[in-house]
C-alpha cells in the first residue's frame, strides 16, 4: 500500500511541474508575439506591406535605404557611449552643469528607512 501512496505523491509533484511549465511556456510565447509585433511595426514602417501570404506573415516591399544610412549616422555616437560605459565611475567626467544634480543623486537613499538612519 505504501507504494501506491509514494507513486500517488510523485504523480503529484510531476503534474505540479508540468503546471509551472505550462504557465512559463505561456508567459514566453505571449512574450514572443509582443517581439513579433514589434518587429512588424518596425518592418513596416521600413517598407509598406504588400500582402498577407498565406501564413499571416506581412510581405514587404523593399525598405527605404535612405532611413538605414540615417542610422549609420548613430555609429559613432553609439561606440562613444559604449566607450563611457567601460570606464570606471572614477574616471568619468562630469560637467559642472550637472554636478549638483549628481551629488544631489549620490547623497539621496535608495529606500525611504535608508534616509531616516
Amino acid at each position: 500500500m505504501p507504494t501506491l501512496e509514494v507513486e500517488h505523491k510523485k504523480l503529484l509533484n510531476r503534474r505540479e511541474e508540468l503546471l509551472k511549465q505550462d504557465v512559463s511556456l505561456r508567459k514566453d510565447y505571449s512574450i514572443l508575439l509582443r517581439k513579433i509585433t514589434s518587429v512588424c511595426q518596425v518592418l513596416e514602417s521600413l517598407g509598406e506591406p504588400i500582402h498577407i501570404n498565406l501564413n499571416g506573415y506581412p510581405i514587404f516591399q523593399q525598405p527605404d535605404y535612405q532611413k538605414f544610412k540615417d542610422w549609420d549616422a548613430l555609429v559613432p555616437l553609439l561606440k562613444s557611449l559604449e566607450e563611457v560605459n567601460s570606464l570606471p565611475l572614477d574616471e568619468i567626467e562630469i560637467p559642472e552643469a550637472l554636478q549638483e544634480s549628481y551629488e544631489l543623486f549620490k547623497m539621496t537613499p535608495l529606500l525611504y528607512k535608508d534616509g531616516s538612519e
